[in-house]
């Protein structure tokens, strides 16, 4: 019996070392490309690398901003910086609950914001699957603690293939050597915010890609997952314990697509029950008075800003967060 446990430990062994042994190989020689490291690795994907490494130049800001791609295009925080606030805008790849949880346990001690804008994007709300977004935090950060917790919490075969092939090739190429691709039609602004270059004339419903979305928008939305719903309430509860506002917002979509959802209603009901129950400022920018957009002007596709929506909406936000309590700080110490 013992011998036989010898060998299947020795067995267990010998396959680990193999592993990272291969993994070491291939990203030392480049051929990285079937490591199980879904769709984003390090330096691809919509500048988290870059956002990673400005960040530890900020602290004691007055507004962070977190969730999705919806975020990073929403918040361009220099409107915010022009108007005396201390701004940055953490938003990443399909960001859910879950993620953000994480990146706040990592950087409110540091970054010590009075306003957290959590956007509560019905897609990141109801999905189980964290791994798009997840491995781009993992292949995109240093690897502490939070991280780490982030990536084995998921207990994800891809997520923690990912983090030990990001360990292991950071072993001869560490993350402060690594060059981010630039997209093209894209460029990131200092802060955090994507800004699109896409020509004026690409933005026309008449557009083929654009055009695609609006024949298939969704049409009835699920509900909040539990999941995300208990890292939701753990966000809640952190702010509280760190004397950080919290406000929740839906980010605005096109009118075509939010008229073409049957439940609106049923999804934007719960979140103010939640709102209630903690309260928690929540607003709607769909339905904000006052706030007119154009579905071919203002909108890359059916639910992410242009350069020009988020104009727009930031007039409106920081008028939100003024009402809500918010003072302006000198910038001069960034």
């Amino acid at each position: 019996m013992k011998k036989l446990l010898f060998r299947i430990s020795a067995v267990l062994v010998t396959c680990a070392i193999a592993y990272f042994v291969i993994i070491y190989v291939a990203s030392l020689t480049g051929f990285a490309n079937w490591l199980p490291n879904g769709k984003y690795t390090t330096g691809k994907g919509y500048y988290t690398l870059s956002r990673f490494r400005e960040i530890d130049k900020f602290s004691n800001i007055d507004v962070l901003f977190l969730g999705s791609s919806q975020v990073y295009r929403g918040f361009d925080t220099r409107q915010f910086e022009q108007k005396g606030l201390k701004a940055f805008n953490l938003g990443t790849s399909a960001q859910s609950p879950y993620n953000s949880y994480f990146l706040l346990q990592e950087y409110l001690p540091k970054l010590k914001p009075k306003y957290i804008v959590l956007d509560l994007y019905w897609h990141m709300m109801t999905k189980e699957d964290v791994t798009e977004s997840t491995v781009d935090l993992v292949s995109n950060h240093e690897l502490t603690d939070n991280i780490v917790d982030m990536a084995l919490t998921t207990h994800d075969y891809t997520i923690i293939s990912s983090l030990i092939s990001n360990f292991v090739s950071r072993v001869h190429t560490p993350l402060t050597k690594v060059r981010e691709k630039k997209l093209p039609k894209e460029v990131y602004i200092s802060g955090g915010f994507v800004e699109s270059t896409v020509p004026e004339a690409e933005l026309a419903m008449t557009n083929p890609k654009k055009a695609y979305q609006f024949r298939n928008l969704d049409s009835k939305l699920k509900e909040p997952s539990e999941f995300q719903l208990n890292y939701l309430e753990k966000i809640i509860a952190l702010c509280k314990q760190n004397n950080t506002k919290l406000v929740l917002v839906l980010l605005p979509v096109t009118k075509e697509y939010k008229n073409n959802l049957t439940n609106y209603n049923d999804y934007t009901n719960y979140i103010s029950t939640i709102s209630k129950k903690n309260n928690v400022p929540f607003i709607d920018y769909n339905t904000r008075k006052g706030l007119s957009l154009s579905s071919s002007e203002d909108f890359l596709d059916k639910n992410h800003l242009s350069p020009s929506g988020a104009s727009k909406l930031d007039q409106f936000v920081y008028e939100d967060l003024t009402s809500l309590g918010i003072k302006e700080s000198s910038i001069s110490s960034l």
